[in-house]
């Protein structure tokens, strides 16, 4: 029997760069362009609504909210559903998709409420196939703040506000309880696919995701040394192997020369050489035989690691699909790892903090030298052009800038004068 698979994230503003996932606009790298338009909308958009981000925001217009929406207030929940991979394809290939969409639309629309599922839309131009569901957090009646006020406050309240007046309110939705109940109820809904609810309790914990890139990109690292190493290890073990076929060959040679010349031994001599020589071929017979016994469990542990890099570089894949800024995030660790940081300064700095670095030298692989760096600050912050990318800053000068302008000053120190020439080509003399 598998397992559900319910995860819900929250989305501020339009979460146009997940409609453009969804509805494919953008083409990922993991999805089957044969099989693309298999995918399905499974919601029917209001009349004058195109696509899931104007959806979102044609329920938020005519949802009579009376307060205005904040910059930064989550808007949409994104709910991705589905199952074991092998129980997903199990459903798809008995005929059965069409009846666990619809029990899923059931579900979502029992639990969060018709009018606040904008889109759903069913993928199968993936390995698995899935549900991407979105859902509006509108809820009417006092939020867990007003209940903990009255709790406090006791009975003595002379004005209430309209219960069922509606609220753009994520955090009534998204309790730890509530998350509970919508992991029960769901996999009650999908037991009769053969699915059931992973371990309640379970101590997995789920970790940050720049912490996740880190631990992936270094088990990478070290499988990679790893079949290196086994590669090397094969290498000489072949090598010895022929050698030890050479030596049989001589032997064999020998042994034809002894028994051109065995006529002149006595009986006892030649009992004697003929034992000593089937002692050593014997010999050489069980070194072959744990030689290649040796090569046959480093083929497989070789075979095993290349599975399992290929299972985690699909895992990166989808991540980066699910989560834009992972390549991002990968390229500042692997930035700040050839600059000369730390594993701990690289921790400290993607926790959201700066670090100062009192006295010590970072290195440009520009310029192929370490620079001194005497009470510089570093830290990671979003490009100011481009909000999907991160920058890498010295004393909020980009890296690389600051590399430059630290390479001017030792040509200075050391006697080198660089003039601009007022010509048009603007090139510079040394």
């Amino acid at each position: 029997m598998g397992y559900v698979v319910l995860h819900l994230e929250k989305a501020k503003g339009t979460d146009s760069a997940m409609s453009s996932h969804i509805e494919r606009t953008v083409k990922p790298k993991n999805a089957d362009e044969t099989k693309t338009h298999l995918n399905k909308e499974l919601i029917e958009f209001p009349e004058g609504v195109q696509n899931r981000t104007q959806a979102i925001q044609y329920r938020l217009d005519n949802a009579k909210l009376k307060r205005k929406i904040a910059n930064n207030q989550v808007r949409a929940i994104r709910i991705l559903l589905s199952g074991s991979p092998e129980d997903m394809k199990r459903i798809e290939e008995s005929g059965r998709m069409d009846e666990w969409c619809k029990d899923n639309l059931d579900w979502l629309k029992d639990t969060y409420g018709k009018e606040n599922l904008v889109s759903a839309v069913l993928h199968l131009d993936e390995t698995t196939p899935h549900i991407h569901a979105t859902v509006i957090p509108i809820v009417t009646g006092k939020s867990r703040k007003a209940k903990l006020k009255d709790e406090q406050a006791g009975k003595k309240r002379y004005k209430t506000k309209d219960p069922n007046t509606a609220r753009l309110c994520v955090d009534d939705v998204m309790t730890r309880v509530k998350l509970k109940e919508y992991q029960n109820a769901y996999a009650e809904k999908m037991q009769v696919y053969g699915l059931e609810r992973g371990i309640d309790g379970s101590e997995a914990r789920h970790i940050t995701q720049p912490q996740y890139y880190r631990e992936l990109y270094q088990k990478n690292k070290t499988m990679q040394e790893d079949i290196a190493q086994l590669l090397q290890q094969k290498e000489a073990e072949q090598q010895k192997l022929e050698e030890l076929k050479s030596q049989v060959k001589k032997q064999e040679v020998v042994k034809s020369a002894k028994s051109a010349i065995l006529g002149i031994f006595s009986n006892s001599e030649k009992d004697k050489l003929e034992n000593e020589n089937r002692e050593l071929k014997d010999k050489i017979d069980n070194l072959d035989k744990e030689l290649i016994k040796t090569r046959s469990d480093n083929y497989t542990k070789i075979s095993q690691m290349e599975v399992q890099m290929k299972n985690d570089k699909s895992t990166v894949e989808k991540l980066n699909e699910y989560f834009p800024k992972v390549s991002e995030g990968i390229r500042i660790i692997r930035l700040c790892e050839v600059i000369g940081l730390a594993t701990d300064y690289i921790k400290h700095l993607l926790s959201g903090k700066s670090l100062t670095i009192n006295k010590g030298t970072l290195y440009s692989p520009e310029h192929k030298q370490k620079f001194d760096a005497k009470d510089t600050t570093i830290a990671i912050s979003t490009h100011p052009k481009d909000e999907k990318k991160f920058q890498l800053t010295a004393d909020n000068i980009e890296i690389s800038d600051w590399f430059k302008l630290k390479y001017k000053e030792f040509q200075q120190s050391i006697g080198i004068n660089i003039k601009q020439k007022n010509n048009p080509d603007k090139s510079i003399k040394m």
